[in-house]
């Protein structure tokens, strides 16, 4: 499309560095995500991706030393309870058995090793 809107290709340099930003943007991070959900479960994995907006936020105010609005800080704000409500009382994890409750098509119901 870039093409036959008539711009030119770039160079090297910027091919290989998308491509590396893509690998560390995308490619590691959600290496990563799956790994922490299989170690930590979903839940408590989801909880410490909430926490990335924080830190994002935080490195834009030192790279580009901006100084938040009001409607940024009632946004930290609400994404700070957010991300606290989601958390279990005391950091604690349910224990698993093993077992899950399912249910079969006609409402039967049991449970299934994992």
């Amino acid at each position: 499309m870039a093409g036959l809107a008539g711009e030119r290709m770039p160079g090297p340099g910027t091919i290989g560095m998308s491509l590396l930003l893509g690998f560390l943007a995308y490619g590691l991070s959600i290496t990563l995500y799956v790994a922490a959900q299989r170690g930590l479960g979903a839940a408590r994995t989801a909880a410490f991706y909430a926490v990335a907006p924080f830190i994002g936020a935080g490195l834009s105010w030192a790279l580009f030393r901006t100084a938040p609005g009001a409607a940024f800080l009632l946004a930290v704000v609400l994404m700070a309870a957010g991300s606290v409500l989601v958390m279990p009382p005391g950091g604690a994890v349910a224990e698993d058995d093993g077992a899950s409750l399912h249910e079969h098509p006609g409402g039967q119901r049991g449970t299934m090793p994992e």
